[in-house]
Order: structure tokens, then C-alpha cells, then sequence
């Protein structure tokens, strides 16, 4: 790292979110200093390319789109989660990524505490509601190809009668806001030790949730 964390940063570093700050510069820092874990970190930024120098090089090779798209979903957080409960369970950011949905994979500190502050904000006290995917609902956040999830999440519909049952690798979360307009979904996986494609936070262009039972 150079002595500024702003060197060469353009606009990026400009205005963001403490919290978000803190996160990209822990993430950075813990992968240039090879700590456990961070092998995958601000992944974006290494390929191809020497180590970025500093938080201001990485946000440059990330690129405007992967950074908004960041910022974004801090800021939804913020809005379920005045108090930063939510943000501050973001060890590490890992890929970026935007398309058919937007957002990146994630390091949380304690993913049993995430799952609990996640829960507590079905009631929406002082900020917006999230809840809990139905089994069917989180079936694309499973490991591997949705296919591949298909028939064991069936099979346990089968089970329960169709009232239910749990997901196989993963839990979901979802933003309740307004149908068919752009909501977090937040997914937490279930296995030890932790698969990376199962933990991530993205945006949905259109939320598919018309109600909460």
C-alpha cells in the first residue's frame, strides 16, 4: 500500500460509505497480506494484472459499474438496517459482478450472527422488511446448476406435503419492497467448511415478492 489510501483514485473513493471504506480497505489489505480466508478477495482487481497498490488502484481496475454496484447494496442495507448491524457483518468482499443480477460474494464476520440480524428484521422496525425465502424461492442460490438442485429440493416438498421444508445448502433473505422494482437478496450459506459460491449479496432487477406469509 502507498502511504495514501487515496492515491490514484479518481473519483472512487470520493463520498463512499464509512462502513463500505472500512470493508474494501480490510478486504484489500488482508489479501495483499495473505491472512486466511482472503485469497479471493476484491478479486476483479488482480486478474490479469501485478497487485494493486493501494484501495484507489483496485477501485480503478473494479471500474465505475462494479463500484456503484457496491455502493448500492450498502446503501439498501442501510436502509433494512439504520443502525449498520447488517454492513458490519461484511468481512470481506470478494468478486463483483453485474448482468441478469448485480453484486458480489461475500466474507461475513459471524454468519450465524448475519442470520440472526437478518431474522430480526422481519419486523421492519426503524427501516424496511426482509424475509425469509420460501424453499422454492431460494432454490437458485443452491450448490451447483439449478438443475442440479431441483430434484432433492422436490424431494423434500414431497416430504412435508408441500408445506415447506429447508433449503439444501443455502438460506436467502429478501428485501421487501415493491414488487417488480430492484430489491437486495441476501444468501447465507449452510455448509462448514464455508463453499464461496454459496455466500453473496445482490441486487434483483425485479423482486418477485408480492407478500410475506
Amino acid at each position: 500500500m502507498t502511504d495514501s489510501p487515496d492515491a490514484g483514485a479518481g473519483p472512487h473513493l470520493a463520498g463512499l460509505d464509512g462502513t463500505l471504506r472500512e470493508a474494501l480497505e480490510r478486504s484489500l489489505a488482508d489479501r495483499l497480506a495473505g491472512s486466511p480466508g482472503a485469497e479471493l478477495n476484491l478479486d476483479n482487481a488482480f486478474w490479469g494484472a501485478p497487485p494493486p497498490r493501494d484501495l484507489g488502484e483496485a477501485l480503478t481496475r473494479l471500474g465505475p459499474t462494479c463500484v456503484n454496484v457496491v455502493a448500492r447494496i450498502f446503501e439498501r442495507l442501510r436502509d433494512i438496517d439504520p443502525a449498520l448491524g447488517l454492513s458490519r457483518e461484511i468481512r470481506y468482499l470478494r468478486n463483483v459482478w453485474f448482468g441478469g443480477s448485480a453484486g458480489f460474494k461475500v466474507v461475513y464476520a459471524e454468519p450465524a450472527a448475519m442470520r440472526e440480524r437478518l431474522d430480526d428484521r422481519f419486523a421492519g422496525t426503524d427501516g424496511r422488511r426482509v424475509a425469509r425465502d420460501t424453499i422454492l424461492g431460494g432454490i437458485e442460490h443452491q450448490r451447483g446448476a439449478l438443475w442440479g438442485a431441483l430434484p432433492g429440493t422436490m424431494a423434500t416438498l414431497l416430504r412435508s406435503g408441500f408445506r415447506g421444508g429447508e433449503p439444501l445448502d443455502a438460506d436467502s433473505w429478501r428485501e421487501v419492497h415493491r414488487p417488480d422494482e430492484e430489491a437486495v437478496h441476501i444468501c447465507v450459506g449452510k455448509r462448514e467448511p464455508r463453499l464461496p459460491e454459496l455466500d453473496d449479496i445482490h441486487l434483483d432487477w425485479r423482486s418477485p415478492v408480492v407478500g410475506v406469509d
